[in-house]
């Protein structure tokens, strides 16, 4: 239900409304060979509702839980996000991704180090 105060601004009751619980994942970061392991917990959802994305030598996780919970007559959404800053050099585009039994799993592979430092003069 939607109420009109003023007719400028739509104010939604309190039936219509979730609040949102923003979350952290508990996550392991490690070597496996050639490649940086990120693992995180995010339990209860679909794949298709995570995202992941790395910029700037920065990984973004996140993900939005469709079910919305009641406790005490409240809603809540449940939120995933977290973000690593990563020191050295990494081949952004063979990054992999798997998700399965709650656990995000992202493989990001070391750039060779003669590769990342080499440098052409014009």
């Amino acid at each position: 239900m939607t109420t009109n105060t003023d007719n400028k601004h739509a104010v939604k009751s309190t039936e219509e409304t979730a609040r949102t619980v923003v979350v952290t994942p508990i996550a392991d970061v490690y070597s496996e060979g050639s490649k940086l392991v990120v693992e995180a917990e995010m339990p209860g959802l679909s794949k298709e509702n995570i995202e992941a994305h790395m910029e700037n030598q920065v990984l973004s996780i996140s993900a939005q839980q469709q079910k919305i919970k009641a406790k005490r007559g409240h809603k809540w959404r449940i939120k995933f996000e977290r973000k690593f800053h990563l020191n050295g050099h990494y081949d952004v585009n063979q990054i992999e991704a798997k998700y399965g039994d709650g656990i995000l799993k992202v493989f990001i592979p070391k750039k060779d180090e003669e590769t990342a430092k080499k440098l052409s003069i014009a």
